[in-house]
This record gives C-alpha cells, sequence and structure tokens, in this order.
C-alpha cells in the first residue's frame, strides 16, 4: 500500500539521499524559477519512505495543467508489477493536486525491459504489458520522452589509468593530441555565461537542435549563487586554447553523481579536439569532488549510422563505460478526452528536452 502527504520543498534533502538531481530540492528552486510550480511530498510504501518532487506546468489545453515527475518514482518495483504500482500511485497522488491537472507523467527511471529489442514494440504493444494487472488499464505511452530515455555511465571508482584503459583507442588519442595542441581547462565563473551561450547556439545550429533560451541558463546557474545547496554544485567549464573558448559545457554534481547537462563547441578549432579534454578534465572534477559515477547524459539507442546523432553516439561511447536504457515518459489521464487532444499537439511539436 502507498500512501503520501505533502512536504515542504526544503524538506526534499532530507528525506532522500539518492543521487538524482532531477529530484533534488535544486531542480525544484530551477523549475519554480522559470514559472513553473514545484510541489513536494512523502511516500511510503512497504516500511521504506522517499521523497517525491512533482513539477506543475501549463498543459495545452487553456486552463489546464499537467504534473511533471522526472526520474521517479525510485522505488525498486519489479518489472511485473510497475503498472499497477504508478496506478496506485496515481490514485494516492491525486486528491493532492490541483481540480484542473490534465494528467500526470511519470519520467520512469526504471530499466527499460526492451533495450536487447530492435526495433522495440510499439507504443500500444507496450502499454498492453504496463497496464497488465491494472484495474482502469489507464497508463499511456507519452506522446514524447522528456529526458533522455538513454545514456552511458562511467565508472569513476576506477583510478585513473583503468578509465583511460577502458577508452577506445581513438579516444585517449584524441585527448592526447588536445594536451599537445595547447588546449587548457577552465573552471570559469558564471559571468561568462553568455560566452558558453553563443558556443551553445551554434552547437545548435549546427545540429540542428531545439535550442533553450538564455534565461534557462541564467536561472541554472543563479539557483546555486543564491541558495544553500550543500548537495548540488555546477561547473561551467571552458576548454580554451591561448585564451580563445573552442568548448564548454555545463557539470552538475550532485551528491555521487555527475552529469554532463549541456555542451557547446566552436566549429573553428575542431581539429584541436578541445571537447575531449573538456571531458577528461570534467572526469577528474567529478572524481575530486567524490563522485562515483559520470552521467553523459543522453546518446541515441544504438550504433546506427543511419541515426542522426550517430556523431554523438560515437564520441560519448568513446569514452567507455556502459548504457543504460529507461522506460522513458508514462502518462496517466485524469481527463481523457482532453488528454487526447493535448497528446495530438504535443506529436506535432519539437523533440525532447530537459524539462
Amino acid at each position: 500500500m502507498i500512501t503520501a502527504e505533502p512536504a515542504p520543498l526544503e524538506a526534499i534533502s532530507s528525506i532522500s539521499r539518492r543521487p538524482n538531481f532531477m529530484q533534488s530540492r535544486f531542480w525544484g528552486l530551477v523549475k519554480g524559477s522559470l514559472g513553473a510550480r514545484p510541489m513536494a511530498f512523502k511516500l511510503f510504501w512497504q516500511g521504506t519512505v522517499d521523497s517525491l518532487l512533482a513539477i506543475r506546468q501549463p498543459a495545452a489545453q487553456q486552463g489546464m495543467h499537467q504534473v511533471y515527475i522526472p526520474w521517479a518514482p525510485v522505488f525498486q518495483v519489479p518489472e511485473t508489477h510497475q503498472g499497477e504500482f504508478l496506478e496506485e500511485l496515481s490514485a494516492v497522488l491525486t486528491p493532492l493536486l490541483p481540480r484542473n491537472t490534465l494528467f500526470i507523467r511519470y519520467d520512469l527511471p526504471w530499466l527499460s525491459p526492451y533495450h536487447a529489442e530492435s526495433p522495440p514494440p510499439p507504443d500500444r504493444i507496450r502499454e498492453i504489458r504496463m497496464n497488465f494487472g491494472t484495474r482502469e488499464k489507464n497508463l499511456r505511452k507519452a506522446a514524447t520522452d522528456i529526458q533522455p530515455t538513454h545514456t552511458r555511465i562511467i565508472n569513476l571508482n576506477l583510478d585513473t589509468d583503468e578509465i583511460l584503459s577502458s577508452m577506445k583507442p581513438k579516444t585517449r588519442y584524441n585527448i592526447r593530441l588536445s594536451q599537445r595542441k595547447d588546449i587548457r581547462i577552465t573552471d570559469a565563473p558564471f559571468s561568462r555565461l553568455p560566452e558558453w551561450y553563443r558556443m551553445y547556439e551554434e552547437t545548435a545550429r549546427r545540429n540542428r537542435i531545439q535550442l533553450h533560451p538564455y534565461r534557462y541558463f541564467a536561472e541554472l546557474l543563479k539557483v546555486t549563487s543564491q541558495h544553500n545547496l550543500p548537495a548540488t554544485r555546477i561547473h561551467l567549464l571552458f576548454a580554451e586554447q591561448a585564451h580563445q573558448p573552442l568548448a564548454g559545457m555545463i557539470l552538475v554534481i550532485h551528491g555521487t553523481t555527475a552529469t554532463y547537462l549541456y555542451g557547446a563547441s566552436r566549429t573553428t578549432g575542431r581539429q584541436c579536439m578541445a571537447t575531449y579534454r573538456l571531458q577528461w578534465e570534467a572526469l577528474q572534477t567529478a572524481r575530486k569532488s567524490g563522485c562515483r559515477y559520470y552521467d553523459l547524459f543522453g546518446i541515441p539507442p544504438d550504433n546506427s549510422s543511419s541515426h542522426p546523432m550517430h556523431g554523438l553516439y560515437r564520441f560519448k561511447t568513446g569514452f567507455g563505460g556502459y548504457t543504460i536504457h529507461r522506460r522513458g515518459c508514462w502518462d496517466y489521464p485524469l481527463l481523457p478526452d482532453s488528454y487526447l487532444s493535448h497528446s495530438a499537439m504535443e506529436l506535432a511539436g519539437p523533440g525532447y528536452h530537459t524539462e
């Protein structure tokens, strides 16, 4: 049996010790500063207690809202009972949500049971399997996944030589080449965000990816400056040659996990392999901070050369580590008819992005 009660946002860090920045006070503050409404809950299940961060934000229909729950619930639920668990959790949360809530969206951290299937089953088949054992058969595969469902994790418990030896030879070569090209890494003050954002704009145009507004990143950095968040730190890293930035990243360290959240690079000077040196130094920064894992935060599902982001797959997997495949976003509609209209509009929208 699941029970839940509202909790102050400040209580999240004391309830949960999991290294999950998407379920942290930090992320709630970031989303709140951008106009969403963060809500926190205390969950009880089978003698265990954990926190739940939910983000209330407008839905496509005027006057309606959706409740987005990133990378949660974190309870270890057997695959065959996950649908039943989500149905019960939705029933428990619904009375605690505003009446104009259109649906609850769970961005699940649970591993996908379809990672070995290529292509994976269509959404309708996955819905049948997820709803097995549920009473209402109401869980729906979301029209879009918000957070990346596939990512690469590097084990930082290894020593430096072991991490290097686990990389592909070409990656090790490019790291050493960038050192010979005198690429230097700077842990920059947040005042240099405009420089980073110009590179980010260039990267988005080059790769034809969705562009976040400058304010999004400004608030992301400002939150860590204005609040006491001992579990969370952000580094704005630049890879430079002769004091000219060639690449940069926003690195989030939360608990024992470091996440390569956003990256940017210039087209000019790419032969200097600055992005390789940047990742290598970010790994060192994470290890010195006591992190056990480094999350490269998003890759294509496999090594298919036909995927438009195949180059990203080769770049990130070159650093070694292992791949995990998550279940992605699942919705529990509270107003089914209006939900269908919302899904149709969402299908016509842009691809995934960090909510």
